[in-house]
C-alpha cells in the first residue's frame, strides 16, 4: 500500500464552483476524501503537497491529440507515446486519446503499436484510447489532411481498422454525407466507438440522418466543416443547435474567434462542449518552419499553419491548461465551467463519467493543480505525481 497523497489547502474546483481551503486525500490511485482543511487529520506517513494559493481541478482529458514536446503519434513507437504523454501531463492533462490521421496504408503498422500503449504506464498522462481521424473524410474539407489518404467509406477497411486497434479505438472522425457513411456510423455506434462528424460538407439532413444512426460528437467544431448559412445550417449550424451532439473546441484564439467560442458555449452549454488541443509535435518549439505529417508547417507566435499557405491551419501547439485559461480570460467563463469542458465533459463522451472528471470520493485520483495564471503547477495521474513544481511537505 502506498502512503496517502494529500493535497492540502487549495481552492478545489467542483462543478458548483470553488471550495476554499480544501483537502483531497488519495490512496492506491483513488480519491478517498474531499473535505475542508479543518476536518483533516494528518498521518505521519502522508505525502503532502501544500496547495494554498492554487486551484485544484479534476485532471484534463484531451480527445484530440497528435503530439507534443517533439514527439508525434505517427512515429508509431512507445517512446514517442510516452514522450507526448509526459509533455502534456506538464500542462494538467491526465488522460488523452492518441489521434493518428488514418492515411495510406501506414495504419496497418501504426494501430497495433498504439493499441499496446492504451492503459500502459507512460510516466505521464494515461492513454485512454485511439481517435482515428479518417480515412472516411470529404476531400473538399480536408484541411491539412493529406488528400492521398482520404477514401470513401468501406466496410472492410473499417473492420480492419477496428481489428488492428485491438478494441482500443474509442472514436472515429467520419464525414456523414459520403456514400455508405451512415452504415459505418451505425457499426461504430454498435461497437461502442464514438462516431464523430468532421472534415465534412454535410447538410442538415445529412447530420440528422447521422444522428439517427448513432453519431454523437463533432470533431474540432467550426473547422473543416460546412458553415452556417441562413438557408442551410450545414454541420456547423446543426451541431450548434442539436442537443444530441457534443462538440470539440480548439480554444487557442486562432482556430475560433473568442466571440464564437462564447457563442458555442452559450448555445451548447459546458455539458456538451469539450476543450481539445489538436496538438502537434512542435508544441514547445521555438518559432520556425518544421516538417509535420509530411508537410512543411510554420510556427509563429503560437499559430501553426502550412508554410506555403498561412491561411490554412495545421493543427496547434495548444495545451489544455492554456485552453482553460483562454476560456476564462478571452471568453469570460468561470474557472469551474472551463474545467468542466476540459475534464468532466470529455470523460462523459468516453463513458468514463463514473470514474473520471470529478473530484469526488471513489473517483480516480487524476488531478491538475493550477497556479493563479491557470498554468499547471502539479499533475497527478492515478495517484502518482507525474509533474510537480510545488514543494512537498
Amino acid at each position: 500500500m502506498k502512503n496517502r497523497l494529500v493535497l492540502l489547502g487549495g481552492d478545489i474546483v467542483v462543478s458548483e464552483g470553488i471550495m476554499h481551503d480544501g483537502v483531497i486525500v488519495a490512496e492506491n490511485g483513488i480519491i478517498t476524501a474531499v473535505d475542508h482543511v479543518s476536518s483533516f487529520t494528518p498521518q505521519d506517513s502522508d505525502r503532502i503537497i501544500e496547495c494554498g494559493g492554487y486551484f485544484v481541478c479534476p485532471g484534463f482529458i484531451d480527445l484530440h491529440n497528435q503530439g507534443g514536446g517533439g514527439y508525434t503519434v505517427t512515429d508509431g513507437t512507445r517512446e514517442s507515446v510516452c514522450g507526448m504523454a509526459c509533455a502534456h501531463a506538464a500542462h494538467g492533462t491526465t488522460g488523452l486519446l492518441l489521434t493518428p490521421p488514418i492515411i495510406g496504408d501506414t495504419y496497418r503498422q501504426l494501430l497495433p503499436v498504439l493499441a499496446e500503449t492504451v492503459g500502459a504506464d507512460t510516466g505521464g498522462a494515461s492513454i485512454l484510447g485511439i481517435h482515428a481521424e479518417g480515412p472516411f473524410l470529404n476531400p473538399a474539407k480536408a484541411g491539412c489532411m493529406p488528400l492521398a489518404g482520404i477514401r470513401n467509406p468501406d466496410r472492410y477497411v473499417l473492420d480492419e481498422i477496428i481489428e488492428l486497434g485491438g478494441g482500443k479505438i474509442a472514436e472515429m472522425t467520419i464525414a456523414p454525407e459520403l456514400p455508405g457513411a451512415l452504415d459505418l456510423i451505425l457499426t461504430l455506434s454498435r461497437k461502442g466507438v464514438v462516431a464523430s462528424l468532421g472534415h465534412s460538407n454535410a447538410t442538415l439532413n445529412d447530420v440528422l440522418r447521422a444522428i439517427d444512426h448513432g453519431a454523437s460528437h463533432v470533431t474540432h467544431f467550426f473547422n473543416a466543416m460546412s458553415p452556417i448559412h441562413h438557408r442551410e445550417p450545414g454541420l456547423t449550424g446543426a451541431a450548434l443547435y442539436s442537443t444530441d451532439l457534443t462538440v470539440e473546441l480548439v480554444a487557442d484564439g486562432f482556430h475560433i474567434h473568442p466571440w464564437i467560442l462564447g457563442l458555442a458555449v452559450q448555445n451548447k452549454s459546458v455539458a456538451l462542449t469539450c476543450l481539445v488541443t489538436d496538438c502537434m509535435h512542435v508544441m514547445g518549439f521555438e518559432d520556425g518552419v518544421y516538417d509535420s505529417l509530411g508537410l512543411r508547417v510554420r510556427l509563429e507566435n503560437g499559430k501553426l499553419t502550412l508554410a506555403d499557405n498561412p491561411d490554412v491551419l495545421a493543427g496547434s501547439v495548444l495545451t489544455l491548461d492554456r485552453a482553460v485559461a483562454n476560456m476564462v480570460t478571452m471568453v469570460g467563463l468561470s474557472l469551474a465551467d472551463a474545467v468542466t469542458m476540459a475534464s468532466t465533459t470529455p470523460a462523459t463522451v468516453l463513458g468514463l463519467e463514473n470514474r473520471k472528471g470529478h473530484l469526488e470520493t471513489g473517483y480516480d485520483a487524476d488531478i491538475a493543480v493550477l497556479d493563479r495564471t491557470y498554468r499547471a503547477a502539479a499533475t497527478i495521474v492515478g495517484g502518482d505525481v507525474v509533474h510537480n513544481t510545488i514543494e512537498c511537505a
